[in-house]
């Protein structure tokens, strides 16, 4: 079936939108790229790292409030024991934050996998899209501007309003 060809400028209109779709789709993945790579980097590396520090901080904050809590016990006033309420408040506090930040160490490398895996995923619906615009596009911009080029040809070969000169026999051209 003949194309009906009526304008070559929106044939390159068209071949430019696709160069700056190509553009901006390459920009979006790169920088989505990007983004996944610090956050899991984040996740790995400064996160763990965040907690475990933390969790050394609050074991030296639980050594502190036991000492203080046992020389609390040891003080005598009167006669009598003190109870200490204050004391020991805090040492209860300091293991709960310590329970909390070592909680956190198990939450994160769960959320590190849970994220791997959905990076690997979302890596695994993009790959159409980037061997597109990898491979398949070149090749469509490749043909899409060998056909412009052909048509330019063409266009300029059969200039519409033009009379062509009549080949063969000089008798049939006028003057002849």
């Amino acid at each position: 079936m003949p194309a009906k060809v009526t304008s070559i400028d929106a044939l390159r209109g068209f071949l430019n939108t696709m160069y700056r779709f190509e553009d901006s789709a390459n920009n979006a993945l790169a920088s989505l790229f990007t983004e996944i790579h610090k956050a899991l980097d984040w996740l790995e590396h400064d996160r763990p790292a965040y907690w475990q520090r933390q969790v050394t901080q609050l074991h030296d904050e639980v050594v502190q409030a036991r000492n203080d809590y046992n020389r609390c016990r040891m003080k005598t006033v009167g006669g009598q024991r003190p109870a200490c309420l204050e004391e020991k408040q805090i040492l209860t506090l300091s293991k709960q934050k310590l329970r909390i930040a070592e909680e956190k160490i198990g939450l994160v490398q769960r959320w590190t996998v849970k994220v791997s895996e959905e990076i690997d995923e979302f890596r695994g619906r993009v790959g159409p899209l980037q061997h597109c615009l990898e491979g398949e596009l070149p090749e469509a911009f490749a043909a899409l501007e060998k056909m412009i080029e052909s048509l330019e040809a063409y266009a300029e070969v059969h200039r519409p309003g033009e009379t062509r000169p009549a080949t063969g026999n000089p008798s049939n051209q006028e003057g002849g």
